[in-house]
């Protein structure tokens, strides 16, 4: 496809040395070698799935009982009675973790779900009785969330399952919706370029289905149109120009491109490179379902991804062990109490040392004691 937009390129502006065609070219080639790399990527973190649940299966399933059993057992013995505010949040913070690192694993059990969400709306509930701003700060994110700029003193902030709240919401909502339709359709027009607006009417006169005689060409032709419409709604000229090359292979419609046509396919081709270097990017290090066998057992020999996963497996009975431990100690006399504070202290112990200078810091682990 890219040697047709050379030579496309090339009828436009003659045989003479054209910077903008080389620069075409490359980007063209480079986004292709980038989807086939993400695809590949992609592929590739199916199979490290696959080889880690049929290697690790059985040590995941014990780790993972195990783990629950933690949450549970932190669910079912804290309230906020026993703990002062500093506290719940260490407790939060470790159900949390837990319920993280078992999403890892293929997710949560449908009972400890149950559990936890009836464990944090009671909590939520809470906070609204005592602390009406919580409720505010509560509200302000989630407007933040929602991308609405609302003034919270415009709404009731203690009560937003009220009629009154939902439908006030849903106003601000279908205004936000149709200044983003108007904002949309305006830059539609700003970057509307003339000449692949009469490509597009033209390509969308050949490629049209009722003109088909035969029913296997005239769904192979809806193909086209749905794909050819959607470029076009989308302004994306790269598309409307590979399109082009297979709607209309002997160019009937005698498409030319000038040096502003040229500019906006080069602008669309960087912001495609720069998606698909960030979808790249996300898969190694941000996507719950691939950053998490990416970074700890990609390779390119297979053995040496079974040596990572023997690794990792021995990792896993370690911390099922260490929680094993921590869920003997919980249940000894004030053992879960006591382990709360004793994990406060050291947090607190660890927030000190930020505030500390160098001789500060120097001075406090040379006097500390063991």
């Amino acid at each position: 496809m890219t040697d047709k937009i050379q030579i496309i390129l090339k009828q436009s502006e003659g045989e003479k040395k054209n910077k903008k065609m080389e620069d075409i070219a490359k980007k063209s080639l480079k986004i292709e070698k980038l989807k086939a790399d993400n695809e590949k990527l992609l592929d590739k973190i199916i199979y490290l799935k696959n080889l880690f649940n049929d290697v690790a299966k059985d040590k995941v399933t014990t780790f993972l009982a195990i783990k629950e059993q933690h949450i549970e057992f932190l669910i079912d013995n804290t309230s906020e009675d026993l703990f002062s505010e500093d506290e719940m949040e260490i407790v939060l913070e470790i159900i949390q973790n837990d319920l993280s690192f078992i999403e890892n694993f293929g997710g949560v059990s449908d009972k400890l779900r149950e559990k936890t969400t009836v464990f944090f709306q009671q909590l939520l509930i809470n906070q609204e009785q005592e602390n009406e701003d919580l409720n505010r700060i509560a509200f302000e994110m989630m407007m933040e969330q929602m991308g609405l700029d609302v003034d919270p003193d415009d709404f009731d902030c203690n009560d937003f399952n009220s009629p009154e709240f939902k439908q006030k919401i849903y106003e601000k909502i279908k205004e936000k919706a149709a200044f983003e339709t108007q904002q949309a359709a305006q830059e539609k027009v700003e970057k509307t370029d003339i000449d692949f607006q009469k490509l597009y009417k033209k390509l969308a006169k050949i490629v049209h289905p009722d003109l088909c005689k035969s029913d296997e060409d005239k769904l192979a032709k809806e193909s086209l149109m749905k794909s050819l419409t959607t470029a076009w709604e989308n302004r994306d000229y790269y598309e409307i120009l590979s399109l082009w090359i297979m709607i209309d292979p002997e160019n009937t419609v005698g498409l030319t491109l000038n040096e502003k046509n040229q500019k906006n396919i080069i602008k669309q081709l960087n912001e495609k490179i720069n998606l698909l270097e960030v979808e790249n990017w996300k898969i190694k290090n941000n996507y719950e379902d691939t950053s998490f066998y990416y970074q700890n057992f990609y390779a390119i020999k297979e053995q040496t991804i079974l040596n990572k996963i023997k690794k990792f497996n021995i990792k896993l009975e370690e911390n099922a062990e260490i929680t094993l431990q921590l869920l003997k100690k919980y249940k000894l006399k004030n053992g879960f109490t006591k382990a709360i504070k004793a994990k406060l202290k050291e947090k607190k112990r660890q927030m000190q040392l930020y505030d500390l200078d160098f001789d500060e810091l120097i001075s406090f682990f040379n006097n500390r004691e063991y």
